[in-house]
Protein backbone atom coordinates (compact mmCIF):
# COMPACT_ATOMS: atom_id res chain seq x y z
CA UNK A 1 0.00 0.00 0.00
CA UNK A 2 1.08 3.63 -0.54
CA UNK A 3 0.84 5.12 2.80
CA UNK A 4 2.19 8.50 1.54
CA UNK A 5 -0.58 8.95 -0.73
CA UNK A 6 -3.09 7.38 1.52
CA UNK A 7 -2.29 10.37 4.06
CA UNK A 8 -1.93 13.16 1.42
CA UNK A 9 -5.51 11.59 0.30
CA UNK A 10 -6.60 11.81 3.72
CA UNK A 11 -5.82 15.22 4.64
CA UNK A 12 -7.05 16.82 1.58
CA UNK A 13 -10.54 15.55 3.28
CA UNK A 14 -10.23 17.35 6.02
CA UNK A 15 -9.21 20.64 4.07
CA UNK A 16 -12.06 20.36 1.69
CA UNK A 17 -14.16 20.43 5.01
CA UNK A 18 -12.67 23.02 6.26
CA UNK A 19 -10.74 21.53 9.02
CA UNK A 20 -6.97 21.33 9.70
CA UNK A 21 -5.23 17.71 10.29
CA UNK A 22 -2.19 15.84 11.30
CA UNK A 23 -1.70 11.98 10.97
CA UNK A 24 0.81 9.98 12.38
CA UNK A 25 0.85 6.64 10.72
CA UNK A 26 2.74 3.98 11.97
CA UNK A 27 3.98 0.18 10.23
CA UNK A 28 6.23 -2.04 11.66
CA UNK A 29 7.27 -5.67 12.34
CA UNK A 30 8.65 -7.10 16.05
CA UNK A 31 9.84 -10.17 17.18
CA UNK A 32 9.88 -11.40 20.93
CA UNK A 33 11.78 -14.32 21.77
CA UNK A 34 11.78 -15.25 25.84
CA UNK A 35 14.04 -18.07 27.20
CA UNK A 36 14.12 -20.13 30.68
CA UNK A 37 16.47 -22.69 31.99
CA UNK A 38 17.97 -23.26 28.46
CA UNK A 39 14.48 -24.09 26.42
CA UNK A 40 12.77 -21.54 24.25
CA UNK A 41 9.21 -20.52 26.52
CA UNK A 42 7.89 -17.88 23.66
CA UNK A 43 8.42 -17.16 19.74
CA UNK A 44 6.15 -13.98 18.31
CA UNK A 45 6.69 -12.61 15.50
CA UNK A 46 3.43 -9.93 14.49
CA UNK A 47 3.34 -7.22 12.35
CA UNK A 48 1.06 -3.76 13.11
CA UNK A 49 -0.32 -1.24 11.50
CA UNK A 50 -2.26 2.03 12.37
CA UNK A 51 -2.58 5.76 11.94
CA UNK A 52 -3.82 8.87 14.87
CA UNK A 53 -4.97 11.79 13.53
CA UNK A 54 -6.11 15.29 15.35
CA UNK A 55 -8.37 17.06 13.78
CA UNK A 56 -8.55 20.58 14.65
CA UNK A 57 -11.93 23.17 13.59
CA UNK A 58 -11.87 26.31 15.42
CA UNK A 59 -9.33 25.94 17.90
CA UNK A 60 -11.50 22.94 19.08
CA UNK A 61 -9.78 19.77 18.90
CA UNK A 62 -10.63 15.87 18.45
CA UNK A 63 -8.06 12.63 18.43
CA UNK A 64 -9.37 9.47 16.16
CA UNK A 65 -7.45 6.05 15.49
CA UNK A 66 -7.45 3.15 12.98
CA UNK A 67 -5.68 0.41 12.19
CA UNK A 68 -8.25 0.05 8.87
CA UNK A 69 -6.80 1.84 5.86
CA UNK A 70 -9.81 0.57 3.37
CA UNK A 71 -11.43 3.71 1.94
CA UNK A 72 -14.42 3.34 4.21
CA UNK A 73 -13.14 3.01 7.18
CA UNK A 74 -11.00 6.01 6.47
CA UNK A 75 -13.98 8.06 5.21
CA UNK A 76 -15.98 6.98 8.45
CA UNK A 77 -12.30 8.48 10.74
CA UNK A 78 -12.58 11.39 8.66
CA UNK A 79 -16.51 12.00 9.65
CA UNK A 80 -15.95 11.13 13.17
CA UNK A 81 -13.16 13.09 13.59
CA UNK A 82 -14.72 16.42 11.94
CA UNK A 83 -17.68 15.27 14.18
CA UNK A 84 -15.88 15.21 17.33
CA UNK A 85 -14.01 18.47 16.63
CA UNK A 86 -17.43 20.56 16.02
CA UNK A 87 -18.43 19.00 19.34
CA UNK A 88 -14.96 19.83 21.99
CA UNK A 89 -14.55 23.09 23.78
CA UNK A 90 -12.10 26.05 22.12
CA UNK A 91 -9.16 26.19 23.41
CA UNK A 92 -6.57 28.31 21.94
CA UNK A 93 -3.40 26.33 22.70
CA UNK A 94 -4.97 23.91 19.74
CA UNK A 95 -2.07 24.41 17.39
CA UNK A 96 -0.14 22.81 14.58
CA UNK A 97 3.30 23.19 13.96
CA UNK A 98 4.30 24.80 10.52
CA UNK A 99 6.85 23.24 8.29
CA UNK A 100 10.51 23.83 9.25
CA UNK A 101 13.36 22.37 6.85
CA UNK A 102 15.35 19.35 8.62
CA UNK A 103 18.83 19.55 8.87
CA UNK A 104 20.27 16.30 10.10
CA UNK A 105 18.72 12.82 9.90
CA UNK A 106 20.52 10.02 12.58
CA UNK A 107 21.24 7.07 11.28
CA UNK A 108 19.07 4.95 12.51
CA UNK A 109 17.72 1.65 10.65
CA UNK A 110 19.85 -1.15 10.64
CA UNK A 111 19.09 -3.03 7.36
CA UNK A 112 20.62 -6.26 8.83
CA UNK A 113 17.53 -7.05 10.40
CA UNK A 114 16.10 -8.51 7.92
CA UNK A 115 19.18 -11.02 7.50
CA UNK A 116 20.15 -12.07 10.68
CA UNK A 117 18.55 -15.90 11.02
CA UNK A 118 16.20 -16.56 13.75
CA UNK A 119 18.18 -19.59 15.25
CA UNK A 120 21.02 -16.68 15.88
CA UNK A 121 18.85 -14.70 17.54
CA UNK A 122 17.45 -17.75 19.89
CA UNK A 123 20.55 -18.58 20.30
CA UNK A 124 21.86 -15.19 21.50
CA UNK A 125 19.17 -15.31 24.58
CA UNK A 126 20.22 -18.54 25.67
CA UNK A 127 23.94 -17.94 25.69
CA UNK A 128 23.12 -14.82 27.90
CA UNK A 129 20.91 -16.73 30.25
CA UNK A 130 23.80 -19.55 30.19
CA UNK A 131 27.12 -17.13 31.47
CA UNK A 132 24.98 -15.04 33.76
CA UNK A 133 23.71 -18.46 35.12
CA UNK A 134 27.41 -19.36 35.48
CA UNK A 135 28.72 -16.33 36.64
CA UNK A 136 29.09 -16.94 40.22
CA UNK A 137 28.26 -20.22 42.54
CA UNK A 138 25.82 -18.10 44.60
CA UNK A 139 23.67 -17.94 41.41
CA UNK A 140 20.99 -20.51 41.43
CA UNK A 141 17.67 -19.95 39.48
CA UNK A 142 16.82 -18.05 36.10
CA UNK A 143 14.41 -15.50 35.88
CA UNK A 144 14.62 -15.59 32.09
CA UNK A 145 15.92 -14.22 29.34
CA UNK A 146 14.64 -12.27 26.31
CA UNK A 147 15.29 -10.83 22.91
CA UNK A 148 13.01 -8.53 21.11
CA UNK A 149 13.52 -6.47 17.90
CA UNK A 150 11.51 -4.07 15.81
CA UNK A 151 11.85 -1.95 12.42
CA UNK A 152 8.96 0.33 11.21
CA UNK A 153 8.26 2.99 9.55
CA UNK A 154 6.64 6.47 10.10
CA UNK A 155 5.03 9.17 8.46
CA UNK A 156 3.60 12.20 10.29
CA UNK A 157 1.94 14.82 8.15
CA UNK A 158 -0.03 17.74 8.76
CA UNK A 159 -2.57 20.49 6.59
CA UNK A 160 -0.12 23.12 6.85
CA UNK A 161 2.85 21.56 4.68
CA UNK A 162 4.50 19.17 7.19
CA UNK A 163 5.60 15.60 5.51
CA UNK A 164 8.19 13.82 7.05
CA UNK A 165 8.70 9.85 7.18
CA UNK A 166 11.47 7.80 8.73
CA UNK A 167 12.29 4.28 9.09
CA UNK A 168 14.01 2.73 12.52
CA UNK A 169 14.93 -0.41 13.61
CA UNK A 170 15.45 -1.70 17.47
CA UNK A 171 17.14 -4.55 19.41
CA UNK A 172 17.10 -5.12 22.99
CA UNK A 173 18.06 -8.01 25.74
CA UNK A 174 17.05 -8.61 28.96
CA UNK A 175 18.04 -11.10 31.38
CA UNK A 176 17.24 -11.63 34.97
CA UNK A 177 18.75 -14.23 37.51
CA UNK A 178 18.59 -14.89 41.21
CA UNK A 179 21.14 -15.21 43.93
CA UNK A 180 20.36 -17.49 47.21
CA UNK A 181 22.56 -17.48 50.47
CA UNK A 182 20.86 -19.41 53.27
CA UNK A 183 17.69 -17.69 53.33
CA UNK A 184 17.73 -14.93 51.13
CA UNK A 185 17.12 -14.41 47.77
CA UNK A 186 18.52 -11.42 45.52
CA UNK A 187 17.27 -11.14 41.80
CA UNK A 188 19.68 -9.34 39.37
CA UNK A 189 18.72 -7.89 35.59
CA UNK A 190 20.04 -5.86 33.53
CA UNK A 191 18.84 -4.76 30.09
CA UNK A 192 19.90 -3.19 26.77
CA UNK A 193 19.55 -1.76 23.58
CA UNK A 194 20.66 -0.46 20.40
CA UNK A 195 19.51 1.09 16.98
CA UNK A 196 21.54 -1.64 15.18
CA UNK A 197 22.23 -5.43 15.95
CA UNK A 198 26.04 -5.23 15.50
CA UNK A 199 25.95 -2.63 18.46
CA UNK A 200 24.29 -4.22 21.16
CA UNK A 201 26.53 -4.98 24.38
CA UNK A 202 28.38 -8.27 24.12
CA UNK A 203 26.90 -11.21 25.57
CA UNK A 204 29.43 -11.68 28.32
CA UNK A 205 28.76 -8.17 29.65
CA UNK A 206 25.06 -8.64 30.01
CA UNK A 207 25.54 -11.78 31.71
CA UNK A 208 28.07 -10.60 33.80
CA UNK A 209 26.08 -7.45 34.36
CA UNK A 210 23.00 -8.90 35.84
CA UNK A 211 24.87 -11.73 37.44
CA UNK A 212 26.99 -9.22 39.66
CA UNK A 213 24.66 -7.51 40.94
CA UNK A 214 22.32 -10.29 42.43
CA UNK A 215 25.71 -11.71 43.85
CA UNK A 216 26.52 -8.50 45.05
CA UNK A 217 23.20 -7.56 46.90
CA UNK A 218 22.39 -11.28 48.42
CA UNK A 219 21.74 -11.53 52.02
CA UNK A 220 21.37 -7.59 52.77
CA UNK A 221 20.06 -6.08 55.60
CA UNK A 222 18.96 -2.66 55.95
CA UNK A 223 21.66 -0.10 58.59
CA UNK A 224 20.65 2.55 60.97
CA UNK A 225 18.76 5.49 59.95
CA UNK A 226 21.98 8.45 59.61
CA UNK A 227 22.99 10.62 56.68
CA UNK A 228 25.45 9.82 54.43
CA UNK A 229 27.08 9.87 50.81
CA UNK A 230 24.85 8.13 48.37
CA UNK A 231 26.52 6.69 45.10
CA UNK A 232 23.99 5.66 42.29
CA UNK A 233 25.45 3.23 39.60
CA UNK A 234 24.51 4.06 35.85
CA UNK A 235 21.04 1.95 36.33
CA UNK A 236 19.46 3.52 39.36
CA UNK A 237 20.62 6.75 38.64
CA UNK A 238 18.23 6.48 35.95
CA UNK A 239 15.36 7.39 38.66
CA UNK A 240 17.05 11.31 38.75
CA UNK A 241 17.11 11.87 35.39
CA UNK A 242 14.05 10.61 34.98
CA UNK A 243 12.26 13.15 38.04
CA UNK A 244 14.56 16.42 35.41
CA UNK A 245 13.32 15.01 32.50
CA UNK A 246 9.41 14.96 33.83
CA UNK A 247 10.00 18.73 35.20
CA UNK A 248 11.44 20.04 32.30
CA UNK A 249 7.99 19.91 30.67
CA UNK A 250 6.86 23.48 29.38
CA UNK A 251 3.41 22.90 29.87
CA UNK A 252 3.81 21.70 33.11
CA UNK A 253 6.04 24.68 33.67
CA UNK A 254 3.56 26.85 32.49
CA UNK A 255 0.90 25.39 34.22
CA UNK A 256 3.27 26.24 38.07
CA UNK A 257 3.23 22.04 37.79
CA UNK A 258 7.21 21.79 37.98
CA UNK A 259 9.97 22.17 40.75
CA UNK A 260 11.92 23.74 37.78
CA UNK A 261 9.20 26.71 37.08
CA UNK A 262 10.83 30.20 37.16
CA UNK A 263 14.45 29.06 36.93
CA UNK A 264 15.95 29.39 33.64
CA UNK A 265 19.02 31.01 34.42
CA UNK A 266 19.37 30.19 37.37
CA UNK A 267 22.14 27.31 39.14
CA UNK A 268 20.27 24.44 39.92
CA UNK A 269 23.20 21.88 40.02
CA UNK A 270 26.61 21.21 41.13
CA UNK A 271 29.38 22.20 38.48
CA UNK A 272 29.36 18.69 37.38
CA UNK A 273 25.80 18.76 36.21
CA UNK A 274 25.85 19.31 32.58
CA UNK A 275 23.07 17.20 31.05
CA UNK A 276 22.16 17.42 27.38
CA UNK A 277 19.18 16.04 25.32
CA UNK A 278 20.08 14.87 22.25
CA UNK A 279 17.49 14.18 19.00
CA UNK A 280 20.05 13.59 16.12
CA UNK A 281 22.75 11.19 17.87
CA UNK A 282 23.85 8.92 15.06
CA UNK A 283 22.75 5.25 16.00
CA UNK A 284 20.71 6.56 19.23
CA UNK A 285 18.32 4.90 20.81
CA UNK A 286 15.86 7.81 21.29
CA UNK A 287 16.80 9.28 17.62
CA UNK A 288 14.69 10.75 14.80
CA UNK A 289 14.83 13.56 12.62
CA UNK A 290 11.20 14.94 13.43
CA UNK A 291 9.74 14.64 16.74
CA UNK A 292 6.03 13.39 17.00
CA UNK A 293 4.48 16.32 15.44
CA UNK A 294 7.09 16.62 12.71
CA UNK A 295 9.03 19.00 13.67
CA UNK A 296 13.31 18.82 13.69
CA UNK A 297 15.10 17.34 16.23
CA UNK A 298 18.34 18.53 17.86
CA UNK A 299 20.62 18.66 20.27
CA UNK A 300 20.15 20.80 23.05
CA UNK A 301 22.44 21.42 26.63
CA UNK A 302 19.36 21.38 28.86
CA UNK A 303 21.59 22.08 31.97
CA UNK A 304 25.25 23.42 31.77
CA UNK A 305 27.65 23.31 34.51
CA UNK A 306 24.23 23.48 36.71
CA UNK A 307 22.84 26.02 35.64
CA UNK A 308 19.31 25.55 33.14
CA UNK A 309 19.43 26.50 30.08
CA UNK A 310 15.76 25.62 29.11
CA UNK A 311 12.67 23.44 28.67
CA UNK A 312 10.58 20.63 26.71
CA UNK A 313 7.77 22.16 24.49
CA UNK A 314 5.85 20.86 21.81
CA UNK A 315 3.51 23.44 19.43
CA UNK A 316 1.18 23.28 22.16
CA UNK A 317 2.96 23.78 25.05
CA UNK A 318 5.06 26.58 23.28
CA UNK A 319 1.59 27.89 22.22
CA UNK A 320 1.13 28.33 25.84
CA UNK A 321 4.35 29.72 26.82
CA UNK A 322 4.53 32.11 23.97
CA UNK A 323 7.36 30.46 22.41
CA UNK A 324 8.50 27.63 19.83
CA UNK A 325 8.42 24.27 19.84
CA UNK A 326 12.15 22.87 20.63
CA UNK A 327 11.51 19.31 18.56
CA UNK A 328 9.87 17.69 21.99
CA UNK A 329 6.72 16.15 20.93
CA UNK A 330 6.80 12.76 22.01
CA UNK A 331 4.66 9.28 20.71
CA UNK A 332 4.14 6.60 22.76
CA UNK A 333 2.40 4.57 19.45
CA UNK A 334 -0.30 6.41 16.97
CA UNK A 335 -2.89 5.47 19.37
CA UNK A 336 -1.92 8.33 21.55
CA UNK A 337 -1.52 12.20 21.24
CA UNK A 338 1.75 14.07 21.44
CA UNK A 339 2.86 15.09 24.77
CA UNK A 340 5.96 16.10 26.14
CA UNK A 341 9.46 14.40 26.12
CA UNK A 342 13.28 13.75 26.01
CA UNK A 343 15.52 11.75 23.22
CA UNK A 344 18.50 10.68 23.69
CA UNK A 345 18.99 12.82 27.53
CA UNK A 346 21.85 11.68 29.87
CA UNK A 347 24.49 13.36 32.11
CA UNK A 348 27.79 14.05 30.40
CA UNK A 349 30.47 11.78 32.06
CA UNK A 350 33.44 12.60 34.26
CA UNK A 351 36.64 11.85 34.34
CA UNK A 352 37.20 9.06 37.37
CA UNK A 353 36.22 5.87 36.92
CA UNK A 354 33.52 4.21 39.60
CA UNK A 355 36.09 2.86 41.01
CA UNK A 356 37.72 5.94 42.21
CA UNK A 357 34.53 7.11 43.29
CA UNK A 358 33.73 4.05 45.75
CA UNK A 359 37.89 4.78 47.09
CA UNK A 360 36.87 8.43 47.70
CA UNK A 361 34.12 7.58 49.66
CA UNK A 362 34.13 7.96 53.24
CA UNK A 363 30.87 6.06 54.35
CA UNK A 364 27.67 5.67 52.09
CA UNK A 365 25.50 3.56 49.98
CA UNK A 366 26.03 2.46 46.63
CA UNK A 367 22.44 1.91 45.08
CA UNK A 368 21.33 -0.77 42.94
CA UNK A 369 18.61 -1.21 42.95
CA UNK A 370 15.17 1.05 43.79
CA UNK A 371 11.56 0.83 44.45
CA UNK A 372 9.28 3.27 43.90
CA UNK A 373 7.87 5.91 41.67
CA UNK A 374 10.99 7.93 43.18
CA UNK A 375 10.23 11.75 42.21
CA UNK A 376 7.33 14.10 42.78
CA UNK A 377 7.70 16.36 39.39
CA UNK A 378 5.78 19.35 40.76
CA UNK A 379 7.33 19.69 44.26
CA UNK A 380 11.16 18.17 43.58
CA UNK A 381 10.29 15.23 46.71
CA UNK A 382 12.49 12.16 46.11
CA UNK A 383 11.96 9.05 47.67
CA UNK A 384 12.17 5.40 47.27
CA UNK A 385 13.07 1.72 48.45
CA UNK A 386 16.58 1.36 47.92
CA UNK A 387 19.52 -2.04 47.85
CA UNK A 388 22.37 -1.94 47.36
CA UNK A 389 26.24 -2.39 49.02
CA UNK A 390 27.64 -0.04 52.27
CA UNK A 391 30.99 1.30 52.06
CA UNK A 392 33.18 2.08 54.58
CA UNK A 393 36.73 4.16 54.19
CA UNK A 394 36.56 3.63 50.46
CA UNK A 395 36.03 -0.12 50.61
CA UNK A 396 32.81 -2.46 50.24
CA UNK A 397 31.91 -4.04 53.55
CA UNK A 398 28.77 -5.85 53.04
CA UNK A 399 24.77 -5.90 50.98
CA UNK A 400 22.38 -3.26 52.48
CA UNK A 401 18.57 -4.11 51.55
CA UNK A 402 15.07 -2.59 52.86
CA UNK A 403 16.46 1.25 53.32
CA UNK A 404 15.10 4.25 52.01
CA UNK A 405 16.69 7.10 50.72
CA UNK A 406 15.10 10.76 50.91
CA UNK A 407 15.80 14.44 49.47
CA UNK A 408 14.95 17.01 47.66
CA UNK A 409 15.73 17.03 43.38
CA UNK A 410 17.59 20.80 43.70
CA UNK A 411 19.34 19.50 46.81
CA UNK A 412 19.99 16.02 45.34
CA UNK A 413 21.37 18.01 41.78
CA UNK A 414 23.52 20.44 44.02
CA UNK A 415 24.79 17.72 45.90
CA UNK A 416 26.51 15.56 43.33
CA UNK A 417 30.17 15.87 44.19
CA UNK A 418 31.52 13.21 41.83
CA UNK A 419 30.81 11.70 38.05
CA UNK A 420 32.19 9.08 36.84
CA UNK A 421 33.45 8.44 33.28
CA UNK A 422 31.28 5.00 32.74
CA UNK A 423 28.31 6.15 30.66
CA UNK A 424 26.86 3.27 28.09
CA UNK A 425 24.17 5.06 25.96
CA UNK A 426 21.98 2.17 25.50
CA UNK A 427 18.72 3.21 26.92
CA UNK A 428 16.87 6.31 25.88
CA UNK A 429 18.06 8.13 29.53
CA UNK A 430 21.47 6.98 30.62
CA UNK A 431 24.20 8.52 33.20
CA UNK A 432 27.16 7.56 34.38
CA UNK A 433 28.10 6.27 38.31
CA UNK A 434 27.68 9.51 40.28
CA UNK A 435 28.01 10.47 43.96
CA UNK A 436 25.54 12.48 46.17
CA UNK A 437 27.49 13.82 49.14
CA UNK A 438 24.50 13.91 51.73
CA UNK A 439 21.14 12.07 51.84
CA UNK A 440 18.65 10.93 54.05
CA UNK A 441 19.21 6.73 54.19
CA UNK A 442 15.90 5.26 56.55
CA UNK A 443 17.29 2.01 58.05
CA UNK A 444 16.62 0.63 61.54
Amino acid sequence: MDYEALVKDTLRKFKQAGADAEIFLQTGDSLEISVRDGNLENLKQSGSKGMGVRVFYKKKMSFVDSTDFSKGAVDSLVEKGLSLAKMAGKDEYNVLPEPREVTHRPEIYDPEIKRIPLDKKIELAKEVERRALSYHPLITKPEGCSYSDNSGKVIVANTLGISESYKATYFHVEIGVIAEKGESQQPGEYETGSRFFSDLMDIQTIAENAGRRAVAMVGGEPVKSQKAAVVFDRLTGERLLDGVSRALNGEQVALERSFLRGKIGEKIGSDLVTIVDDGIMNRGNASRPVDGEGVPTQRRVIIERGVLKGYFYNARGAARAKGKSTGSAARWGYGQPPGIGHHNFYLVPGELSSDEIITGTKKGLYVFQTIGFGVDAESGGFSVGASGVWIVDGKVVGPVARVAIASHMLEMLKGIDAVANDLIMDRSAACPTFRIKEMTIGGI
